[in-house]
């Protein structure tokens, strides 16, 4: 890519009708005690390279540390590279990096999501991709830059971290650093929350994942009166079609967003998203790991699990040789999955109250158990759910585990 025929960028917003080029003057910090090897430098990402070295930070700084496994390099740049996320047809956003002396220390994005609703949705700007050495000074000046920008862009209040949207990867983890990669699951050290409080944030809301374990649920809500009472109601359920699953996750996209509409934070999934998320799991889909479920073939609601890629990855490293690729499509096709990461579930609002609530939830986790049993599968994550949300009871009551707590921050830019 010739930068120099590219138009200056400015502080316009990364999008696809942007190429990420320009001029790659940094933003720069004084340096400390007059000496330029401390300079700390944030930069804003402009070129093709520039993304690159934005998508692999993370596991440069964190490499070593427990608990922290690299995802893929490609599975990053789907979600990060204007060219491919869905989140740039609704939504515009902005990278940099903060190195000192060439050395890379961190990395925050600044974003709006067009497609956010509520009464303060105009006044919300969201950051995200937050990675960095422990270190205040360097998770400061990363702010500085992210807030600068939201300012700019009319906004009163930092909300963070999602990449790039609540929809997307949410929250900042806080505990859970110990437990196996999961696939859409983020994962921070431990000294971040801190760092991040410092800056002048504040938690939220909390956010919840629960575990699956074939061994841990109770068995007991297998009883005759559940078949009994699926048949009285008209509860039947059915699987995805994967020869029709365009017209099928839309279906789960409009049960999803009139489910979930009155939840703090909602964002709408757009049609674009649901599109963007199948091409991207498609060639891993399994048709008994995602079901609807109907009451007098109504749909009432919907659940989707997509296999956990780092079960396929094992051994490969975040950016595979061309061996490396070959045995992951063998992997894939192999289809020996462990385990499962729940990424959509849902019931509609109208079968949100009343009586048949119990019954539909009832259902939906015999028919997890069931088909968790069927695949062979050993884990399965469910989340995120919100703090104040009644579902967390209810999961752990059945046997669930909570495995990760995220926080979500909020700090107040203009008052």
């Amino acid at each position: 890519m010739d930068d120099a025929a590219q138009p200056h960028a400015g502080s316009a917003p990364l999008g696809p009708a942007e190429a990420i080029a320009g001029d790659t003057d940094a933003s720069v910090s004084s340096a400390l005690g007059g000496d330029p090897a401390r300079t700390l430098r944030i930069e804003r990402v402009r070129t093709r390279a520039q993304l690159r070295d934005f998508i692999v930070l993370p596991r440069l700084i964190y490499d070593g540390l427990a608990g922290y496994v690299a995802p893929l390099d490609y599975e990053r740049r789907q979600m990060l590279d204007p060219r491919h996320n869905s989140f740039f047809t609704h939504g515009h956003a902005a990278y940099w990096i903060a190195t000192r002396n060439g050395r890379p220390l961190g990395r925050i994005s600044a974003q709006i999501d067009h497609a956010a609703v509520g009464a303060d949705a105009s006044d919300i700007g969201l950051f995200g991709c937050l990675d960095a050495i422990d270190d205040g000074e360097v998770v400061k000046a990363l702010f500085a830059e992210a807030e600068s920008w939201l300012c700019q862009q009319g906004r009163r209040v930092a909300r963070g971290p999602f990449l790039l949207s609540i929809n997307g990867e949410s929250g900042l983890l806080i505990e859970g650093q110990q437990e196996p990669p999961m696939t859409l699951l983020p994962w921070h050290p431990t000294y971040l929350d801190a760092r991040v409080r410092e800056a002048g944030y504040v938690l939220a809301r909390s956010l919840f994942c629960f575990e699956y374990k074939k061994a841990d649920v109770a068995t007991e809500h297998r009883l005759d009166w559940l078949s009994t009472m699926q048949w009285r109601a008209g509860i039947t359920t059915r699987d995805i079609r994967l020869d029709d699953l365009d017209a099928d996750m839309e279906k789960a996209r409009q049960i999803f967003n009139d489910g979930w509409k009155s939840n703090w934070g909602f964002t709408p999934t757009t049609q674009s998203d649901v599109r963007s998320l199948t091409r991207q799991f498609r060639p891993m889909l399994l048709s008994q790991a995602g079901f609807f479920i109907e009451v007098h073939g109504e749909p009432a609601a919907f659940m989707l699990a997509v296999p956990n890629l780092f079960d396929l990855t094992t051994g490969l490293g975040p950016a595979p040789s061309l061996l490396g690729w070959i045995k992951l499509l063998i992997r894939m096709k192999r289809a020996k999955y462990h385990s499962f990461r729940i990424i959509l579930l849902g019931m509609t609002s109208k079968y949100r109250t009343g009586g048949l609530r119990t019954a539909i939830a009832a259902v939906m986790i015999e028919e997890m158990a069931r088909r968790a049993a069927a695949l062979g599968v050993d884990q399965a994550i469910a989340g995120w759910v919100l703090d104040n949300n009644p579902l967390s009871q209810s999961l752990m009551r059945i046997g669930l585990r909570k495995s990760h707590s995220y926080g979500v921050f909020e700090k107040t830019l203009i008052d």
